[in-house]
């Protein structure tokens, strides 16, 4: 689409792109900018209708430029589950940014929560530490056990803020993921007598009980 002159001229103040097709409510308009004399956005048709549906009294719309604001920021989630598990091994390991996160969503952007954001978040930590890892000396067959453990030994503790206090191991592992700590550490825990970088007791050996 080109910007033509009478557009420029007729005081539009910018371009809003959107797929006019009821179907195509959540559907995006792809564009580059080459010349940037206006603003231009891309928005949901849905969004649109709402607008169309929903009148400014004064006839002017206006944007309020926010980043994603959140009440439960830094907290864990409701939904988030708990260890250990049946065998009474510490899980989680690790926590992840998971609740109300601004992130790509089908062909668009949105704000979503669950594992399908968490897990995604905790993958590129580790990925980035790989990375790092594997412009040291270290063996291919140790890295995978060194992110680990270089992960949970760094992570951030997080406080329940409601009870000024920290949030029980089996609900928030080892603590947020810190990539940034763990590729700058000299350092990482790992329990004697075990590859991990956690203490955990399990469950007693499984023995025939008969009544």
């Amino acid at each position: 689409m080109r910007w033509q002159p009478w557009q420029r001229n007729s005081g539009a103040a910018g371009v809003i792109l959107y797929v006019p097709d009821p179907e195509s409510e959540y559907d995006i308009v792809s564009f580059s900018l080459t010349n940037f004399e206006v603003p231009f956005i891309t928005i949901y048709s849905a969004y649109v209708t709402y607008l169309e549906q929903n009148p400014a009294a004064d006839g002017l719309y206006r944007v309020e430029v926010t980043w994603n604001p959140s009440t439960v920021d830094g907290q864990m989630s409701s939904f988030s589950s708990w260890g250990p598990t049946d065998g009474l091994t510490l899980k989680p390991e690790i926590t992840g940014i998971g609740g109300n996160v601004f992130s790509a969503y089908l062909s668009g952007f949105a704000t979503a929560s669950g594992t399908s954001m968490s897990s995604p978040a905790v993958a590129a930590s580790a990925t980035l530490v790989r990375q790092y890892l594997e412009t040291t000396n270290l063996e291919e067959s140790e890295i995978a056990h060194v992110v680990n453990c270089l992960l949970m030994s760094t992570a951030t503790p997080i406080r329940d803020e409601a009870h000024n206090t920290l949030y029980f191991v089996r609900r928030q592992g080892a603590g947020m993921a810190n990539p940034a700590t763990a590729i700058s550490s000299g350092a990482y825990i790992q329990v004697a007598g075990t590859n991990k970088a956690k203490l955990e007791l399990g469950d007693d050996p499984p023995e025939d009980w008969r009544l």
